[in-house]
């Protein structure tokens, strides 16, 4: 997971700066976000008794359902960790270019609203940016993510703390994929020595976004190495991220434009303070419509796809504990 400084606030400045319109880049924004923020499992109950199980596209980081072998195929493989025919994350893979397909497909089949659009996209966009950040990773509690001497190469970091998570996508290699400035290696569970430098990853995302909405057919003004060298110095910067791609955000829009992540529960729900986990529908009328329902329905498609298509095919080469 990259981080809400990149799959929110970064995806949303990348989009406004190659020309997409700001409304639309930021419902993108907020639905590349919302795949980490999707995890509450608890069944909610309306208040006229009516019953819904949301959609999860994550858990937290220490949550023990990680270790489930199920959530491979439910949450980890087709949201975060994209697999090659191996199982193993990587980008501009075959199966990439089959999801990015059925995404294409979906948007322009004619039975899609703006809104749903807007939704698999963003969804689509924080997969193909994980395929980048958690690369040589699998969504499997396995051998192939044990891994031995995280090295932080720039100053003294916390690889001590590696061995004590479990081997599920990038455990033990802690945040260090998703850090946009940091420079490591590692060993992996063949032995064999890597290294990454985040900011050239990060870059190379950010030149590939506007090429992924062409394949989309969505129109923008692409993003050459003039433009994209204003990134550069954000990707070298260990916090103020957020801050640092608004501003490039704010240079795109009108000044006083609502720039926020759109937390859309709390948009269409209100809680009944008295009962847990009951709620009212702010609008009984609206609901099915809304960004949080429509949400749930698209990454549960992109999900469906994953299980019927890709998932089947895969061919695992390693120990699954």
């Amino acid at each position: 997971m990259a981080g809400k400084e990149f799959h929110f606030n970064g995806i949303q400045a990348i989009l406004t700066d190659i020309g997409v319109d700001f409304e639309q880049a930021n419902m993108i924004a907020s639905a590349s976000q919302a795949v980490d923020d999707f995890i509450d499992e608890k069944l909610i109950v309306f208040d006229d008794g009516k019953l819904f199980y949301p959609v999860v596209t994550a858990h937290k980081s220490l949550d023990l359902d990680n270790m489930d072998s199920r959530d491979a195929s439910n949450i980890w493989m087709p949201f975060h960790f994209y697999p090659n025919e191996n199982g193993v994350c990587e980008p501009d893979t075959p199966n990439v270019t089959k999801l990015i397909k059925f995404v294409k497909d979906q948007i322009s089949d004619g039975h899609c609203s703006d809104i749903e659009k807007n939704l698999y996209v963003g969804i689509l966009l924080h997969i193909l940016v994980d395929t980048y950040t958690h690369q040589n990773f699998m969504g499997l509690y396995c051998r192939h993510n044990d891994i031995s001497s995280l090295d932080d190469k720039d100053s003294i970091g916390i690889g001590f703390l590696a061995d004590a998570l479990p081997a599920i996508g990038h455990g033990e290699a802690l945040t260090y994929p998703d850090d946009m400035w940091r420079r490591w290696g590692y060993k992996n569970s063949k032995d064999d020595e890597q290294e990454r430098d985040n900011k050239t990853i990060f870059h190379s995302i950010t030149r590939k976004i506007p090429e992924y909405l062409n394949e989309l057919g969505i129109k923008n003004d692409g993003m050459d190495e003039t433009k994209a060298k204003k990134y550069k110095p954000i990707f070298e910067m260990e916090k103020n991220h957020e801050k640092e791609f608004d501003k490039i955000t704010q240079s795109n829009v009108p000044e006083g434009t609502d720039l926020s992540y759109k937390h859309w529960k709390d948009l269409t729900l209100r809680s009944v303070q008295s009962k847990e986990n009951t709620y009212i529908k702010k609008d009984s009328d609206t609901f099915e419509s809304s960004e949080w329902f429509l949400f749930q329905k698209t990454a549960k498609d992109i999900r469906s796809f994953f299980k019927d298509k890709i998932f089947p095919e895969l061919t695992i080469k390693t120990k699954i504990y």
